[in-house]
């Protein structure tokens, strides 16, 4: 490689670029545009980690005399079920949203590109927050819809019968036992897989 001249030799030429010279060129050239590279952002490597999901708790802390039963600590039993998924689920991290209004629900709405999927929990019997449900549904998620037995049900029954009447896939757990949350739960760790779309993640819940 010749700098001073046009023909096809440079055998012996004083500006000739040796081998090691272009490779040290080449290697400063790097280096020095390294610091040009833009960052990856945040939810760039989080999709290189866990899948990360939304558990979104529907509960009405402002009124107390109300199901499950009155005085319920709906924000200690947010923890508990919390606590139980990161146990039970170590492919998944949960990014949990509480909505007590429902306007509230555009909290969880906000992560739609920064989660795979999400789980909404409806914790005490609020009839306002039944649309929360359907707005999520919409988004194209896959989706997990779970209830406080004798606290939700009512929220969780009518707002998970809109979401099939309006061919939205969703998977529906009802039950006193964390376990059975969890193993549905669980299913998220595989969202990410090709061919896995949301009414498959539901088909595989049920």
């Amino acid at each position: 490689m010749c700098q001073c001249h046009d023909h096809g030799s440079c055998l012996g030429c004083r500006d000739a670029v040796t081998r090691r010279r272009f490779l040290q060129g080449v290697g400063a050239t790097a280096a020095a545009t390294v610091g040009l590279a833009p960052a990856r952002s945040a939810a760039e490597e989080d999709r290189n980690g866990k899948v990360r999901v939304a558990a979104v708790f529907l509960e009405n802390t402002k009124v107390r005399e109300s199901w499950p039963y009155p005085n319920f600590d709906a924000q200690g039993r947010q923890q508990e079920i919390l606590a139980s998924l990161k146990g039970g689920c170590p492919g998944v991290e949960f990014v949990p949203v509480t909505v007590e209004q429902p306007d509230e629900v555009r909290k969880a709405i906000a992560l739609k590109d920064q989660v795979d999927g999400y789980l909404v929990y409806v914790l005490t019997l609020a009839w306002s927050l039944r649309k929360p449900i359907i707005e999520i549904g919409r988004l194209g998620k896959p989706m997990v819809v779970a209830d406080e037995f004798l606290g939700g049900c009512g929220v969780f029954l009518t707002g998970f019968s809109e979401l099939c009447r309006l061919g939205l896939p969703a998977a529906a757990v009802s039950t006193t036992r964390l376990a059975d949350l969890v193993a549905v739960a669980r299913q998220f760790a595989d969202v990410r897989k090709p061919g896995v779309t949301p009414a498959l993640f539901a088909r595989k819940c049920n």
